[in-house]
């Protein structure tokens, strides 16, 4: 049984090592999320972190190894495929990713980052009528989402739909002016 003390350890390092992530300290980043692994294996957010670390670095056998790890803990955790699935994309193991997408959606069919990585999936493989089918599915659930309201606009302009890319970048502009 975890302690209080542990608890509170625990999220104040977390804080930290969220900060290094965004600077893009990856080798601290594994190094102390790590310890705190050994403190809490159940911790998903650990093995995505270690995970997303690793693929930063370029060591894309690391990253399979460590969300693999955290899908033994819980595989139905739909970040950990979603990385997983996003990795095999990066990867160019694109079947490898489809099967995890899916398996992603069948666990949760409204994950707007799962849907997202699809539709990216579907478009690298010039499945553009699937991808836009996800990207409308996500826009959808949300359309305050600015990865998403890009990669739509840029899938209507692929498809030649120029007065649909323009309507969504006109959205993307209203919302997130400084893109």
């Amino acid at each position: 049984m975890i302690k209080k003390l542990d608890i509170s350890y625990i999220k104040n390092e977390y804080k930290k090592i969220q900060n290094l992530f965004l600077v893009g300290n990856y080798e601290k980043v594994i190094e102390k999320t790590k310890i705190l692994l050994k403190k809490d294996p159940s911790q998903i957010t650990f093995y995505n972190l270690i995970g997303l670390s690793y693929k930063q670095l370029n060591n894309f056998e690391l990253a399979e190894k460590t969300f693999n790890s955290g899908l033994k803990v819980n595989p139905r955790s739909t970040s950990i495929l979603c990385n997983l699935g996003a990795l095999y994309r990066n990867w160019e193991k694109f079947g490898q990713a489809e099967e995890i997408f899916k398996r992603a959606i069948e666990i949760n069919p409204d994950d707007l980052n799962v849907i997202v990585n699809y539709a990216n999936l579907k478009r690298d493989l010039n499945q553009m009528e699937e991808s836009l089918k996800y990207y409308e599915k996500g826009f959808n659930l949300n359309n305050n989402h600015e990865t998403l309201l890009i990669n739509y606009a840029g899938a209507f302009q692929v498809t030649g739909d120029f007065e649909k890319s323009k309507k969504i970048l006109r959205l993307l502009h209203q919302k997130y002016p400084h893109n």
